[in-house]
């Protein structure tokens, strides 16, 4: 045996283990059985074998046969310059394959098995899905469970399989079956989930679709195209035969337009969903046409009975309704159960019926029967005649011309003269029953019999008037009690009685005695006397009212006066005590004759008025303008009808404004203020905007739009400039993170070459030096290495690049 070195190296073989074999320069066999040919040759695991230049076998009974071949984990097997095997019992054949899985196959230059139970058969394969199979010329399986046979076939769907030059199955269990059409610019493809495609260029893109034939389609969901050419583009569709065209949801197409086909040998039908053939529609034609049949209809338009088992004849007649009947032209019946007979006739309710040119019916259960007879929304509304209108329900006319407005009443007449006689008498009508609850009809003997006996009681009761009329005059000058108790006397005057020639009679707490007009008129007098104000007792004792001017307002009772005095004193009591040097508003009411009076409110220089009735003004209670005010908080006020203010000190401005909490105010119509300390110019759902707000100047000053948008745009400047600032120094920040990460890739870069450059140098001392680079940096690595025995070693080793160093220290033992 005869083996040579380089000519810049004399480092020999080491071997090192049991049963172990090193051949070759710097040839490394390392455990128990390890074998290592070639130069540079490492097998570092027991049982592995190394052969050929730098060949690596670092598995457990793994082989690497190559140039560069490296198998590197458990069982592998490698052949061929650059392949790597690195799955356990994985296999790869071939310059530069590469088996990475568990058990995972690559055969081919460049063929890739990277799933565990991957198969990579021919040049370029790729099997990157877990159990998938490559086979053929840049052929790719990437779904689990996927097959691609064929040069640039591709299976990428769970359980696809792709047959045939560049087929492709990219959906779920689909299959792709044939070539390409068109120079290989149109592959077989199965995209959909379960689709089919089985023909060169055939396509199935929608879930379960399937394509059969040279470019056939399958383009909807559940279609089947079978021919070449053929197209299945609506859901559950069917085309059968080269260039069918399938269009519609769930049809079948044995032809396109301008292509048809006859459909032939079909067996006569036997169920309802059966195809005819043309020997039955024969004998229905024949039927149809048959003589002496006496149903008959013309016209241009066409009936419809779009309703179950509805009936339309007629031209233009429309039964829409389950189970409704249109008999006549343009005869309508849309709801369920309808009726409608005769030209232009229309039975728009349920279970309605119209019959007559004309007749109409909107109401449930209505019936309108006769020419233009309408029975409209009543429900059991009916219409009996030409002309006659029912509108009320449960209603019924009878006769032509005849309307019924009412609800459960029966009409015979109604009309206007010329569509029917506004009355009409009923005839041959049975006597009815009287008795009590009876509601039968009566006839006129019945009420005849019944007017003579009226007649009689008249006449009797006549004679008793005049007996009682007797009786009258004769008590009528006299004067009795009311009763027997005595307790009560009337006296019996048309326009009162009056009692004349009354003497004085006692006046005192316990006096029970009459007065006369003369102690009454000085009594009055006394009383108009003390109320001054020009009160007086006028002609029949009529009092005459008083009439009190304060500041310039006239009063004509003492309460108004004594408010009108209260309300003065208060608003001068709050000018002096606020030392208030503005004018202050005041609040006067008037009284009047009128229906309404109409509150005050002056100013020094405006004044509003509110009509209402007004209430006095107060500090202590709530003022109301519109309506008095019942149960309101202290120092409230509330203007405007209907409006509110139970909050204490609150104030509602406004129709049905209301001011509900502390201190609160509501300005405006339905303005509603239910916090404390709050200022409401409107409600819920019914906003109003606040307009021409100056720019507010202090800290708790309103704010207007004008400076919430400058305050925006300053927010979103300054935001925007510390967010770029930000930015900036992130950026700055991930350059100098990604620079040491980088820094780092080339220091350890560095240390694995300064480590494996020593790696076969069998002397005493070593020193082996690395560079490594990585991102535009750069690093250099040092080391030593000291033998103190064929057992023993310590290293000494350190990086540097830049700011950034390592230094680290080993030692090595064996035995």
């Amino acid at each position: 045996m005869q083996a040579s070195g380089s000519a810049d190296s004399d480092a020999g073989a080491y071997v090192e283990g049991d049963n172990a074999l090193a051949a070759g320069e710097a040839a490394n066999a390392i455990g128990n059985g390890a074998t290592a040919l070639g130069g540079g040759a490492t097998a570092v695991a027991a049982r592995a074998s190394a052969v050929d230049f730098d060949a690596l076998a670092s598995g457990e009974d793994s082989i690497a046969l190559g140039s560069g071949a490296q198998a590197t984990a458990l069982g592998a097997s490698v052949t061929g310059t650059n392949a790597h095997a690195s799955g356990a019992y994985s296999t790869a054949s071939g310059a530069e394959a590469a088996a990475s899985a568990t058990q995972a196959v690559a055969s081919g230059f460049r063929a890739s098995a990277s799933a565990d139970g991957a198969s990579a058969l021919g040049s370029y394969s790729d099997a990157s899905g877990r159990l998938g199979t490559a086979v053929g010329y840049g052929a790719i399986a990437s779904g689990g469970a996927t097959t691609a046979l064929g040069f640039g076939a591709a299976a990428a769907g769970s359980g696809a399989i792709a047959i045939g030059q560049s087929s492709d199955a990219s959906g779920a269990e689909s299959v792709a079956i044939g070539g390409s059409t068109f120079f290989g610019l149109i592959p077989s493809r199965a995209s959909g989930t379960g689709a089919s495609a089985l023909g060169a260029g055939a396509w199935a893109t929608e879930d379960y679709s399937t394509a059969i034939g040279w470019n056939a389609w399958g383009n909807a969901t559940d279609a089947t195209a079978l021919g070449a050419n053929a197209s299945a583009d609506a859901v559950n569709s069917v085309a059968l035969g080269a260039g069918s065209k399938a269009e519609r949801a769930n049809s079948v197409a044995i032809g396109a337009a301008g292509s048809e086909r006859q459909l032939t040998h079909v067996a006569a039908c036997s169920e309802l969903t059966d195809a005819v053939n043309k020997g039955q529609l024969d004998a229905v034609a024949a039927t149809a046409n048959a003589v002496g049949r006496y149903v008959q209809a013309n016209g241009a338009g066409s009936a419809a009975a779009a309703g179950s088992e509805a009936l339309a004849a007629g031209s233009g007649a429309s039964a829409g309704g389950a189970r409704s009947y249109a008999l006549g032209a343009n005869a309508s019946a849309t709801q369920a159960g309808a009726t409608a007979v005769g030209a232009d006739s229309a039975a728009k309710g349920s279970n309605a019926t119209a019959l007559g040119s004309q007749a109409a019916t909107t109401a449930s259960n209505g019936v309108a029967i006769g020419y233009n007879a309408i029975a409209n929304s009543g429900a059991n509304s009916m219409a009996l005649g030409a002309n006659a209108g029912a509108t009320g329900a449960n209603s019924v006319e009878l006769g032509a011309g005849t309307r019924a407005l009412e609800a459960n009443v029966v009409f015979v007449g109604g009309g206007n003269g010329s569509d029917g006689p506004a009355t009409r008498r009923i005839i041959n009508v049975g006597d009815g029953r009287i008795a009590a609850g009876s509601s039968d009809a009566v006839t006129g003997s019945q009420l005849n019999t019944t007017n003579q006996r009226v007649g009689a009681v008249e006449t009797r009761v006549g004679d008793v008037d005049r007996r009682i009329g007797s009786v009258e005059t004769t008590a009528a000058n006299a004067i009795v009690y009311d009763d027997a108790s005595r307790e009560r006397l009337s006296l019996a005057g048309l326009q009162g009685t009056v009692l004349d020639n009354v003497g004085n009679g006692s006046i005192g707490a316990d006096s029970r005695q009459a007065i006369n007009g003369a102690q009454l008129f000085r009594s009055l007098s006394d009383a108009a006397s003390f109320l001054g104000g020009g009160a007086s007792v006028g002609l029949q004792g009529v009092f005459v009212a008083p009439n009190y001017v304060i500041q310039g307002s006239s009063y004509s009772n003492v309460g108004d006066a004594l408010g009108a005095l209260d309300r003065k004193v208060s608003d001068l009591d709050q000018r002096v005590s606020g030392a208030d040097a503005a004018p202050r508003a005041r609040m006067a009411a008037a009284s009047s004759l009128a229906a309404q009076s109409e509150p005050v409110l002056d100013t020094a220089d405006a004044r509003a008025s509110v009509q209402g009735t007004p209430v006095p003004a107060s500090m202590a209670a709530p003022q109301a303008i519109s309506s008095p005010a019942a149960n309101a908080a202290i120092n409230a006020l509330s203007v405007g009808d209907g409006a509110v203010a139970s909050g204490v000190s609150s104030t509602a401005i406004g129709q049905g404004a209301m001011a509900t909490a502390s201190n609160a105010v509501a300005l405006g119509q339905g303005s509603v203020a239910d916090r404390a300390n709050s200022v409401s110019v409107g409600s819920t759902g019914n906003e109003r905007q606040v307009t021409n707000v100056a720019a507010g100047t202090q800290v708790i000053d309103a704010v207007n739009k004008g400076q919430l948008d400058r305050g925006l745009a300053t927010a979103n400047s300054y935001t925007d400039t510390r967010f770029q600032t930000m930015a900036d120094s992130f950026d700055v920040f991930k350059g100098d993170v990604d620079r040491r990460l980088d820094r780092q890739g080339a220091m350890g870069a560095a240390m694995l070459n300064m480590a494996t450059s020593a790696a076969g140098i069998r002397t005493q001392n070593r020193v082996g030096v690395g560079v490594g680079f990585q991102g535009g940096e750069s690093a250099l690595s040092l080391g030593y290495q000291r033998a103190l025995s064929d057992r023993a070693t310590v290293t000494l080793g350190g990086a540097f690049s830049s700011d950034d160093s390592s230094i680290g220290v080993g030692a090595g033992f064996g035995w």
